[in-house]
């Protein structure tokens, strides 16, 4: 299902029947906004929080991997 809806987005753009979507303007006003001092996400601190606490949390399930395997095979 996924793919499908790209699809239908892909097929008109392919055609021509809606203009592509220009990655060039898109880093041009991205750099723009960066070189300002404005940031387009203002939540960024969030962002860096959710993965920071999901990369402890990949750890810390290594950790109780390893401590289970080790007491299984003793």
């Amino acid at each position: 299902m996924f793919g499908m809806r790209w699809m239908k987005q892909a097929i008109p753009a392919r055609r021509r029947v809606i203009p592509l979507h220009d990655e060039e303007l898109a880093f041009a006003t991205g750099r723009g906004a960066s070189r300002a001092g404005t940031s387009r996400h203002k939540d960024d601190w969030l962002a860096g929080l959710a993965a920071y606490k999901a990369m402890i949390l990949e750890g810390l399930e290594v950790v109780l991997v390893v401590i289970a395997l080790e007491r299984a095979a003793a």
